[in-house]
């Protein structure tokens, strides 16, 4: 557990700064949740420890430095949907949602549940983490927002919980690294235990998986996780996670115009892909967005990062945009074999093709980003 400073700051938070929810829908979380939480007091606490097979770290909490309070308003953003997540998809195993077919037998069925129990739980504590970070240095909590979450099958709970584990994944290496640059060493060192956590959890959703009705994904996706920034996960909750309007928190973050993959079931060879780019999207927060863009641009490439290389780039071809409803669209070249990518890779429309690291991607980002998950 922290220092008894934290559990006083979280043990006097009033359950009434959660953000109403409307009447409960088959795929929609109410906050709080039967155990409390966000906001759990100490003996909901106590259990959700014991569900978790582990505790709030018990070191005391540094202050960090400003940009800082970015990256772990983040964290409690991305952990406070994968609380909903997982709690939806645990609620739906339970209550026999997901029928027997889903199972190889009822004893595989159980340890399903018994693992999502406590992915959901060890996600409330990542959560806190985030939260009482921020509390300790004097900053407001992030409040719960209402979340749009694909849980119709069992399947989709883990295509669902794969997408936002690779993105978190990929991204907390920059967050890392911009922890260390501000002076914030400590929390760095805490990030990378979480992440452990979650490349386990990864490495189980992946086996899960069926692609085209098989177990192709192995539970190693590659040898160096793809990078990521922290501005293109924010961006991926905004956009397809959190349910418009819902999100009261004003965070310092950008988001850019969503650009979707349009292939199904992307094998690792040489191909085209298809793209889409939302020019009138309702986010989250309902960000405004960059009104000057010129989409005929022979400057707009197609940015790829994978692995721990520098990002590539390929022109966009086939531009067409659809006005009346405010979709581009394009296609553009994504080389797998030649580049040796699997798992999992990012894209993002970017103005110009000389950025050298994700982050440099990002700062030249008009649309994204785009989650490409391959079948291996």
């Amino acid at each position: 557990m922290y220092s008894s400073d934290l559990f006083t700051l979280l043990l006097s938070a009033s359950l009434a700064t959660a953000l109403p929810a409307p009447a409960a829908a088959p795929n929609q979380n109410q906050f709080p949740i039967n155990d409390g939480f966000p906001n759990p007091n100490n003996d909901q606490l106590q259990k959700i420890f014991r569900g978790a097979h582990g505790t709030l770290p018990n070191t005391p909490i540094p202050k960090f430095h400003a940009d800082t309070f970015k990256s772990l308003q983040l964290i409690a953003t991305n952990e406070l949907a994968e609380v909903s997540l997982y709690q939806i998809c645990l609620l739906k195993l339970k209550n026999g949602t997901f029928g027997p077919e889903n199972f190889v037998n009822e004893e595989h069925r159980q340890f399903v549940i018994a693992t999502f129990d406590a992915f959901y739980q060890q996600e409330e504590v990542h959560t806190l983490i985030g939260q009482g970070g921020l509390q300790a240095n004097g900053q407001p909590e992030v409040q719960p927002s209402q979340y749009q979450l694909k849980t119709d099958t069992y399947q989709d709970c883990l295509t669902t919980a794969n997408i936002l584990g690779d993105n978190v994944l990929g991204t907390s290496q920059g967050v890392i690294n911009q922890a260390i640059a501000a002076g914030d060493s400590g929390l760095a060192a805490q990030l990378d235990s979480l992440i452990a956590q979650e490349g386990q959890q990864s490495g189980f959703l992946r086996s899960e998986m069926l692609v085209n009705g098989k177990h192709s994904r192995i539970p190693g996706a590659m040898p160096a996780y793809t990078a990521s920034t922290r501005e293109f996960l924010f961006a991926l909750l905004e956009q397809n996670f959190i349910k418009p309007g819902t999100d009261k928190n004003n965070i310092n973050l950008p988001v850019y115009f969503p650009l979707s993959v349009q292939n199904k079931n992307i094998d690792p060879v040489d191909q085209t892909l298809n793209y889409q780019v939302n020019l009138n999207p309702k986010t989250g927060n309902n960000y405004k967005f960059i009104s000057k863009v010129n989409w005929d641009s022979k400057d707009l490439y197609l940015a790829y990062i994978s692995g721990q290389n520098k990002p590539f780039f390929e022109p966009i071809k086939n531009v067409k945009m659809n006005s009346k409803r405010l979709i581009l669209t394009f296609d553009a070249d994504f080389p797998a074999d030649t580049n040796i990518i699997n798992g999992f890779a990012v894209g993002a429309l970017t103005s110009g093709n000389n950025s050298t690291t994700a982050q440099e991607v990002t700062s030249n980002t008009v649309a994204g980003p785009a989650t490409i998950e391959l079948t291996n």
